[in-house]
């Protein structure tokens, strides 16, 4: 892979680290992504070295408002995390308060699939995390992620009714009908389940940083065989000098980053770009990371939660 910069110059009292951001490469094929099998993937990348500011140092800390994207304290649900049916009974409504609270959303629904990764190479069979740039979402991909969500207070069956109620009252408009909700967001938690310093941490670029031209549609596919297999899309992104990366260290179980990953009202607003990389700072012998990760979707009867600034 080619390696070029994306350095910038950062104030002193700011700590930053440098390290290299995997991006799609301009003349690359369409991004393909094989969950099952790894080998069939299809990523053309290259490498950019570029300057990862910690936002623990900033004066003013990032917001959802303004970069699209925040750190918050949350305390950790006591649970075995490698039990699936666990967390989604007792992580995922957890979550769903946590986004509540925060947004001051009138209704959230969170997608069936929370995704436990691991970076040790000691644990076979497991997710890994995503290392090159990319956010979750297409059009479509943000529709069928919503299709598989609920509100968490209701039995699966009656919250996936509710949630096919609300999609039609309030993103399927037929015409002259007026929407229930004015504003509809797909909002995505991330926190490591393991203790600091973290091998693997997570970087998330400023949604004002991005510009829609670096965007490249790719296609997402998951399942043991072709019965089970799932097609489904996510966006992978070109370089560009302007994107503001930001990471923060040594997170805790006990805090969680959120971040925006689509506006069912502007499908041309900004997303949060966010990309594992290799902390060349960590000690060799630290522990694996582990992490979390669970798409919510938050509805709004008034249309005056304007997240961020749409991409340039």
């Amino acid at each position: 892979m080619e390696m070029t910069t994306g350095r910038l110059d950062v104030p002193r009292k700011v700590q930053s680290i440098e390290a290299p951001i995997n991006y799609i490469a301009p003349t690359a094929r369409t991004p393909y992504v094989d969950v099952s099998d790894p080998s069939a993937s299809q990523l053309d990348l290259e490498s950019h070295n570029c300057t990862i500011l910690d936002a623990r140092t900033l004066d003013i800390p990032p917001s959802l408002e303004r970069e699209g994207f925040m750190l918050v304290r949350h305390k950790l649900p006591a649970i075995n995390y490698r039990d699936h049916e666990e967390v989604v009974r007792r992580y995922l409504p957890a979550v769903q308060e946590l986004i509540v609270d925060l947004t001051r959303a009138d209704r959230v629904v969170v997608s069936d699939g929370p995704v436990v990764r691991f970076t040790s190479p000691q644990e076979v069979g497991v997710n890994r995390p995503n290392i090159f740039g990319h956010t979750d979402y297409t059009d479509a991909a943000a529709r069928a992620y919503l299709r598989l969500s609920y509100d968490r207070s209701l039995a699966p069956e009656e919250g996936y009714a509710e949630t096919r109620r609300l999609m039609a009252g309030s993103i399927d408009l037929q015409e002259g009908q007026e929407p229930e909700y004015k504003r509809v967001l797909g909002v995505q938690t991330w926190r490591v389940l393991s203790n600091p310093p973290h091998d693997i941490p997570l970087a998330v670029c400023a949604a004002n940083s991005v510009a829609i031209e670096d965007r490249v549609d790719g296609v997402y596919s998951y399942g043991a065989s072709d019965l089970e297999r799932q097609i489904l899309g996510f966006t992978a992104y070109r370089f560009n000098p302007r994107h503001a990366w930001y990471y923060f260290s040594d997170m805790e179980p006990d805090e969680v980053l959120v971040m925006l990953g689509y506006d069912f009202n502007n499908h041309e607003a900004a997303r949060v770009l966010h990309s594992a990389f290799r902390d060349p700072n960590c000690p060799s012998h630290a522990v694996g990371r582990s992490s979390i990760d669970v798409r919510t979707f938050a509805f709004f009867k008034n249309n005056d939660y304007f997240p961020c600034q749409f991409a340039k």
